[in-house]
């Protein structure tokens, strides 16, 4: 808690000393005064801390903790104040002369207040706020020290087993049999299962293991899983709705009416048995809706709500065929068992209590209410090593929030570790300690989430805390001091509602319309902003102000249709994230190279309307001076135009570079390229596309390849393979797309020892293919796209031992499914597509003759 927020202010203070105070006289013994009196109450903070985590504090002192963070606000509030108007009086008058006139800077703040005179005036209060901490029974605390007298060992929460089974997290087993059997043997009428309970009690947790269940997947014709929630919007469900049952939802008009829409999911379900699941439903209106783009078309359709709303169960309840389920609270035995294996499940014997807490863990339990969620929540608060799984709603990428993280201020630097480093460390032990939920995408990205009751709870106490609030259609009014705002579906009522400079963040979701007065009311009031989230807003135009927030660090507009970002951006000189993925940018301005601490530029875009190709993807013109942004540890996808071997050469200065992206790349610049990668030492992924598919491009003259390399995507016609590539003894995941090798290319990627995700599109030119024996020990995806002069796979015992999903998509020449298939024990998922008709054939249950090879496979998805 200390550290949390008293930290960054003191940081920020030795800032003002070091960069700005020197030049105003008396200013600077007052900040350090500040300083110090800060310090001196930190011990007393992480006594407060200390007992509260024990439960301790009183009312009094939590109101003396809330006095402290008040004061840290204004603290952080006139340095930020201070800092911006000095940013301005330097473009004005120029940072020389300002120098030589320092006591104009005091002129220039007095419209907003004397810096010196409030820095005394919070020195004062502080003091005040120390001693009756004192009063409070609060004592110095040294760093380090804690309420807990052993340290635990934290682990990494990738390795090892990371999840608890699903019946072991709720007891669902015998549920989610029985919904499964309802599902796939029942009458060919439809029918509507009801999940109806509390929040936690593992509705969406039944619902799911329901929906993934092998059996089921294989039984219908097309699924779907859509998220509700509270506040939703009808049409946009209707399209996600469309879309996961393969009605191509995103190809509909946007101001297709709410009748046409259910008119089309109507006609395309008629002849389809399909299968729904309907999460989190909070209104009856809902299903008044909806239930009209779901046709009873006798073919044995299945639909599941689940609802803590008693009233929506029932409304769904129409026929004899539904079904109102109430899931139940636990009983205390089942209780305790879960709390057992959560808490306690780093002891000798996994899951015992030891007897001198038993009293103290069946009084937590009794506070718990039988809902499975907390008791495992609890747990998790208990033991830093267990882990526990559930399904997921929104989600964030892990790399998304360490940007926010450190633009906010909330890392702290770690000893030879980078920022990105010690936020990665804080997410590991909000996973371990079961507060953040994940799962892995492409062996790389964690999509992050927390569960929805917890997401409650986080709101609730964020709100008390004015660290954050939400300002909707349905909720209008905020809390006073409140420093981070999240804005749903409208920006109409925020001029009226918001006039408090001193928010911090600001974040837009689902905004329908966004005007050019709420932007220019944006950079015009709130000055200090340090994140801008636009993503999907409305918007064609990046307003000049822009460059007005000299504080803002972290700057998205994902999804907008901006096309031009102005020359101002060069101002921004404090921004270290730039995302302009999927907007219209297309080249960026020179004043860019002015951004000395940008730390992440991001502008991949896609090109949703052709198949993919070397033009699928398209990212931002680069000229000259993109050598002098050292800090960049994220270059995708650029392009480099016109000096293409310039830009190569300027790479070389790039040194901290983890994730680069390519695009364009001609065959000259291949020797520069290879030069400027063998000095990246840092790089952990990196993607290259030729200018077109004819261009070969010779990449084997890099001798030492970047060591911690783990992704690597050649889009790109080639000769050979890189003979380096058999270095890369960290890579996970290989894509080889338009490669057109000759000769085969497995031999050189057998040997990969961590290689776990292998993607081929068009990559290979010959007959056959060959998985020798004791290769490729750690695959556990591999997908082989359009290899049209390929007759023969072969599969040797031994090879492939820990492949899990397999996906064969166009070979016109392959007759039948590849022997040593069979040996793929470990293989859950096989996908087949356009493949010739004898190979389909050959695959059935019935008949087929290679049937046998694959009838171990749990979810076999073949078609023409």
């Amino acid at each position: 808690m200390a550290e949390t927020f008293l930290s960054p202010i003191i940081e920020k203070l030795l800032q003002l000393l070091t960069e700005e105070a020197k030049s105003l006289k008396g200013v600077g013994r007052e900040v350090e005064s500040l300083k110090d009196e800060l310090e001196i109450i930190q011990p007393f903070l992480r006594d407060a801390e200390a007992k509260s985590e024990k439960g301790e504090v009183n009312d009094a002192a939590k109101v003396w903790l809330k006095q402290i963070r008040k004061q840290a606000d204004r603290i952080e509030d006139v340095v930020d104040e201070y800092l911006y108007h000095v940013e301005q009086h330097r473009h004005q008058r120029g940072f020389i002369g300002s120098l030589r006139k320092a006591g104009h800077y005091i002129k220039a703040l007095k419209p907003v207040y004397d810096i010196a005179s409030e820095i005394k005036d919070i020195k004062e209060s502080l003091r005040e706020i120390k001693d009756r901490g004192v009063g409070y029974g609060l004592r110095p605390l040294e760093h380090g020290s804690s309420s807990r007298s052993i340290d635990v060992e934290r682990r990494d929460p990738r390795l090892g087993s990371l999840f608890m089974e699903e019946d072991e997290i709720v007891g669902i087993d015998g549920a989610s049999k029985e919904l499964i059997r309802r599902w796939t043997e029942g009458p060919s009428m439809r029918s509507v299962t009801s999940l109806v309970g509390q929040g936690g009690i593992g509705k969406t947790t039944l619902a799911r293991k329901v929906y993934n269940d092998a059996a089921v997947k294989a039984h219908f014709d097309c699924c779907a899983w859509i998220t509700v929630s509270q506040s939703y919007d009808m049409k946009k469900l209707l399209r996600i709705t469309l879309r996961q049952v393969g009605g191509a939802g995103e190809r509909i008009e946007e101001d297709c009416a709410e009748e046409e829409l259910i008119s089309l999911l109507r006609h395309h379900l008629q002849k389809q048995r399909y299968a729904i699941v309907f999460d989190d439903v909070w209104k009856k209106d809902f299903w008044e809706v909806m239930k009209h783009a779901l046709p009873n078309n006798d073919k044995g359709s299945r639909i599941i709500i689940t609802t803590r709303n008693v009233v929506v169960a029932n409304l769904c309840n129409e026929s004899c065929f539904d079904l109102v389920q109430e899931l139940q609270t636990w009983s205390p035995e089942m209780a305790w068992q879960l709390f057992c294996k959560k808490a306690f499940c780093n002891d000798k014997s996994v899951g015992s209590c030891p007897q001198e807490l038993e009293q103290l863990s069946r009084e937590i339990i009794s506070k718990c209410l039988g809902l499975p969620l907390v008791i495992s929540t609890i747990g998790g608060l208990l033991s830093t090593k267990e882990r526990v799984y559930s399904e997921w709603n929104h989600r964030i990428t892990d790399r998304v929030l360490y940007k926010l993280w450190i633009a906010e201020g909330f890392v702290r630097k770690g000893k030879n570790k980078t920022l990105e480093e010690v936020a990665e460390e804080y997410l590991d032990e909000l996973i371990q300690r079961s507060l953040v939920l994940f799962e892995v995408k492409n062996g790389v990205d964690r999509l992050c989430k927390v569960h929805d009751l917890m997401h409650d709870i986080i709101l609730t106490r964020a709100g008390e805390l004015c660290f954050c609030q939400t300002l909707s259609e349905s909720k209008s009014s905020l809390s006073e001091r409140i420093r981070r705002l999240s804005i749903h579906h409208t920006t109409e009522t925020v001029s009226e509602m918001v006039r408090d400079y001193r928010i911090r963040s600001v974040f837009l979701f689902d905004i329908h319309k966004c005007s050019k007065s709420f932007l220019s009311y944006l950079f015009e009031n709130f000055k200090l902003l340090k994140i801008l989230d636009l993503q999907d807003a409305p918007l064609d135009n990046l307003p000049e102000e822009i460059g007005n927030l000299f504080h803002l660090r972290y700057l998205y507009l994902q999804g907008t249709k901006v096309k031009v970002l102005p020359k101002s951006i060069g101002k921004l000189r404090n921004l270290q994230t730039l995302d302009i993925t999927d907007t219209l940018v297309r080249e960026l301005p020179l004043e860019v190279n002015k951004l000395r601490n940008l730390r992440h530029l991001i502008a991949l875009s896609i090109n949703k309307d052709i198949g993919f190709s070397l033009d699928t993807y398209y990212g931002v013109g680069i000229r000259e001076g993109i050598g002098r942004l050292e800090e960049l540890q994220t270059l995708s996808r650029v392009e480099a135009y016109p000096d293409r071997v310039g830009f190569m050469k300027e790479l070389q200065k790039l040194k901290n570079l983890k994730y680069l992206g390519i695009l364009k790349v001609t065959a000259e610049m291949g020797k520069a390229l290879g030069v400027s990668i063998e000095k990246m030492n840092h790089l952990e992924e990196f993607s290259l596309t030729s200018i077109n598919e004819d261009e070969v491009l010779d990449l084997n003259n890099i001798s030492s390849p970047p060591p911690f390399l783990h992704w690597l995507q050649l889009t790109c016609r080639l000769q050979h393979l890189p003979s380096w590539i058999s270095k890369l003894h960290n890579l996970k995941g290989l894509e080889l797309n338009f490669s057109r090798l000759t000769d085969e290319p497995l031999r050189c990627l057998k040997v990969l020892p961590n290689l776990a995700f292998l993607d081929m599109f068009e990559a290979y030119e010959g007959e056959e293919l060959h998985f020798e024996e004791g290769g490729f020990q750690k695959l556990k995806e591999l997908k082989l796209y359009n290899l049209e002069g390929l007759k023969v796979v072969k599969i040797d015992r031994g090879a492939l031992p820990l492949l899990e999903k397999l996906v064969f998509v166009s070979f016109p020449l392959m007759k039948e499914m590849p022997p040593g298939i069979q040996h793929l024990t470990n293989l859950k998922y096989l996908k087949i597509r356009g493949m010739p008709r004898e190979f389909v054939v050959r695959l059935q249950p019935d008949e087929g003759a290679d049937y046998w090879k694959v009838q171990h496979v749990p979810h076999v998805d073949s078609s023409l």
